[in-house]
């Protein structure tokens, strides 16, 4: 719970645009797909290029933020 408390404000950060609520859906629905076929590497593979986008948004964000 703490974890969640202090992680969620930076995924709205993440998903501050339309198109980036897009983007997460779909990795979000590979991963249940990949989940769903039991097929775990796929899933693995899609949670981590799932988290190393989401830092890439928020290090994009960070420095938007900072030119502003």
């Amino acid at each position: 719970m703490r974890l969640q408390a202090e992680f969620s404000p930076f995924l709205a950060l993440v998903d501050a645009s339309e198109a980036d609520r897009e983007r997460s859906r779909s990795q979000l629905l590979a991963v249940l797909d990949a989940v769903s076929a039991a097929d775990s590497a796929t899933a693995t593979r899609q949670v981590r290029e799932s988290i190393a986008d989401a830092m890439d948004r928020l290090i994009d964000r960070q420095a938007e933020l900072a030119r502003s």
